[in-house]
């Protein structure tokens, strides 16, 4: 017998808000050091303008690793932070399965189903008051 819910769903469900707040962090994080990065990409920049020589070729050098660097805490920091939005919570997960298994046609099944049922009831209530009288 196939479960209506998958097990995997459940894990997901169970395992969705602790994305959201890692991916948070992560975010929160790569801000920080992409503000930092940017810093020193801006500091360099400009000094390099006013050095010549040894010095300018020593700014040129950290302007560029702090720009790759700028470059790749951005792009962590813009995934990060569209993860963590876009994630849905643990009740919005639970809302969706909920939404897809609880149809017309299911809903009409499990009505048929407990009718039947109590109708079997009423029937073997009313044979053992038949018998006791």
């Amino acid at each position: 017998m196939e479960p209506i819910i998958s097990p995997w769903s459940i894990y997901f469900i169970g395992v969705s808000d602790s994305v959201v707040r890692a991916s948070g962090m992560v975010a929160f994080i790569s801000a920080l050091i992409l503000v930092v990065t940017l810093g020193f990409y801006m500091y360099h920049e400009i000094e390099s303008s006013y050095t010549t020589g040894q010095e300018n070729e020593m700014n040129v050098k950290l302007s560029s690793l702090s720009g790759r660097a700028s470059k790749f805490f951005g792009i962590v920091f813009a995934v990060s932070f569209f993860v963590s939005v876009f994630t849905p919570d643990k009740n919005t997960l639970i809302s969706m399965v909920v939404a897809n298994i609880v149809t017309v046609d299911n809903i009409h099944g499990a009505n048929e189903f407990v009718k039947t049922n109590v109708q079997d009831y009423v029937n073997m209530l009313t044979d053992a008051i038949n018998k006791v009288k």
